[in-house]
């Protein structure tokens, strides 16, 4: 098994250890120790190899490494005596005798006194246990080999979570001390008293979870969840101010309407104090700004509009009086009739949503529907283009019916009707599915056709 056990004789008691790779255990030279074969019936070898052998190094006869990362150390000293022994908290580890995670308590002289904790009829040195997530009870050997005055120190508990409790009851005299406030306890025994004399009782840890706020609501929570037999005063505050103050029992408690920051919590339980740090976080509000756009336009003319401080990831959608008009970090469209318009932008981001417009007029403008005439009734903008386009042509040809979007070589990418689709004598078009390079869109209808190269860039 892995487990070593080393004679002291300062003490005339065995000192125990782990065997594990990266946990060595220094031997000295005509030291006796033993090890442990939990298997009945047949042989086992143990072999010292040549290779084992470490010079010069000094004349320490035994050592003993601490296990495990959440400990508990009880040392019992009294009439000239010591002894000690681990519980200790892993999660692979498991309540019943384990060779990898336990090493067996060997006793030495019967007027030594022993301190050892069981594991159903195992003694045990080193006791491995799981995690601590619920309250449990060790059975705490004491074998009073010389009557006398001892005392019992409780060491690491440092190592354990900030609200796992520990108690020590001592059942010949019904005091339980909280090792948490007083980690020594002195008693006195006799040879005759009963040797399963205490229980260690551990409390498992409150846990918290938290919930970020969602673009300055003030929707963050806090719950904390007590598992224990324990009653905690919890006191919540934020610089400075306190904003819940309540006695938690067992089971969950949320405190809910908090924003974003970092919250003190003063956790109080029969005479010990612990504080924990718990900050949340917010979603990154997002503000739907729109630059570029002017009061007065013309007919035919380009608008361009683009998102103030955009934020990277956010999905950006363009509105022109209702209807769709692209998608992405900027815009740009042309109108044919005069009057007033009103461009939406809406902006999320997660679960943060913000919405801007901006109004303005179009004036017709016959130079501008000259200009349109003269380059063959079709274009787009922009050009080139990244996910969306807008398609504009002359007025004058109302009877197109399809657009098609090919390649330079003819191939068809997307084919489909016009009708429904467009927004008077111009349409929008999703490039998002489309790769980058050249292509052609083409409107077709009745004895016309016409068409416009475009650029797609990535």
């Amino acid at each position: 098994d892995n487990q070593i056990h080393l004679w002291d004789s300062e003490i005339s008691d065995w000192t125990s250890t782990m065997a594990t790779v990266g946990n060595p255990v220094i031997i000295a030279v005509g030291q006796g120790f033993q090890i442990r074969k939990s298997l009945t019936g047949g042989t086992v070898n143990f072999s010292l190899n040549n290779d084992l052998r470490v010079p010069n190094i000094g004349a320490t006869f035994f050592s003993a490494d601490e296990f495990g990362d959440y400990r508990l150390r009880i040392d019992l000293s009294g009439n000239n005596f010591t002894d000690k022994t681990t519980v200790f908290f892993h999660p692979d580890a498991n309540p019943e005798f384990d060779p990898v995670f336990d090493i067996n308590k060997m006793i030495g002289s019967p007027t030594s006194p022993a301190l050892f904790t069981l594991a159903g009829i195992e003694r045990m040195a080193y006791n491995g246990l799981p995690l601590l997530s619920q309250p449990i009870t060790i059975p705490m050997v004491f074998y009073p080999g010389t009557s006398g005055t001892y005392t019992l120190d409780f060491s690491q508990l440092e190592t354990l979570p900030s609200t796992a409790m520990v108690y020590l009851e001592d059942k010949k005299t019904g005091i339980w001390t909280n090792m948490r406030v007083d980690n020594s306890y002195t008693f006195t025994s006799l040879t005759s008293d009963n040797i399963q004399r205490f229980n260690i009782h551990f409390e498992p840890p409150m846990s918290f979870k938290v919930e970020s706020e969602s673009c300055e609501k003030n929707d963050g929570a806090i719950t904390i969840n007590n598992p224990s037999n324990e009653t905690w005063n919890v006191s919540i505050s934020k610089n400075g101010e306190e904003i819940f103050q309540e006695n938690i029992a067992s089971g969950e408690t949320v405190i809910n309407n908090l924003a974003s920051g970092t919250y003190s919590l003063s956790l109080n339980a029969n005479s010990y104090a612990a504080n924990e740090e718990i900050f949340i976080e917010a979603s990154t509000p997002i503000f739907a700004n729109i630059t570029s756009v002017n009061s007065n336009y013309s007919t035919y003319e380009v608008i361009f509009a683009e998102v103030e401080n955009p934020i990277e990831n956010a999905i950006y959608t363009w509105y022109l009086n209702d209807l769709m008009a692209g998608i992405g970090t900027s815009v740009s469209f042309a109108i044919s009739d005069a009057g007033d318009y009103t461009l939406r932008l809406d902006a999320s981001s997660g679960e943060c949503k913000s919405s801007a417009t901006e109004s303005f007029n179009v004036e017709d403008n016959a130079t501008s529907l000259k200009n349109i005439e003269d380059e063959l009734s079709i274009r787009a903008f922009p050009n080139p283009a990244n996910e969306m386009i807008t398609i504009l042509w002359n007025k004058k040809v109302e009877n197109f019916e399809t657009v098609l979007i090919s390649d330079l070589s003819g191939r068809t990418i997307e084919r489909f009707q016009l009708s429904g689709r467009t927004q008077g004598n111009q349409i929008q078009l999703d490039l998002r599915n489309i790769e980058e390079g050249m292509y052609l869109i083409t409107l077709e209808g009745k004895d016309v056709r016409r068409a416009v190269k475009i650029s797609v860039v990535k």
